[in-house]
């Protein structure tokens, strides 16, 4: 049970840096990967920014809280947490697009790549391509906790080599 709480306030420490980070992106940088002419080519590479941009934010709170490596289920929560939400916002907002704005909130780093397209553009087939995003950022966690496993067990060796 403790393992649970702690792998669901990293996950929320997690998804309140990614927020932050894509803000960042948004507000220095201008990041606008849309295309309006080639939409799902720079919404794969959206979410591939999404992926990296987890990846590299578990890895780093991996290094810091030393027993985040052995939390296994971070990437599980982060989706169904994010699923459960995308789900209560889709059916509020049925016919309405102030509800789903709401989501975009929450999961900010697919909302700065919608922040920039038309909300006539902003079909069912778009919505539920959100869930995309949802699946890019667990990806993201998932490889960003192997590789801080793979980061913890050279550290472990190459200590232990030491002390012979």
């Amino acid at each position: 049970m403790l393992k649970s709480i702690q792998s669901l306030l990293i996950i929320v420490l997690t998804q309140i840096m990614a927020i932050s980070i894509f803000a960042l992106f948004v507000i220095f940088l201008n990041l606008n990967l849309f295309n309006q002419s080639n939409f799902w080519v720079s919404f794969i590479l959206h979410n591939i920014l999404i992926m990296f941009t987890y990846g590299l934010i578990t890895i780093l709170i991996n290094k810091y809280f030393k027993n985040g490596v052995k939390l296994n289920n971070k990437s599980t929560i982060l989706g169904l947490l994010l699923a459960i939400v995308y789900l209560i916002i889709f059916y509020l907002s049925n016919d309405d697009f102030n509800f789903f704005q709401y989501f975009l909130l929450i999961h900010f780093p697919i909302g700065s790549f919608f922040r920039t397209i038309p909300y006539t553009m902003f079909d069912l087939l778009i919505k539920i391509s959100v869930v995309l995003s949802i699946v890019s950022a667990m990806l993201g966690v998932y490889i960003g906790q192997n590789i801080s496993k793979i980061l913890d067990k050279k550290k472990k060796s190459l200590s232990s080599l030491s002390k012979k």
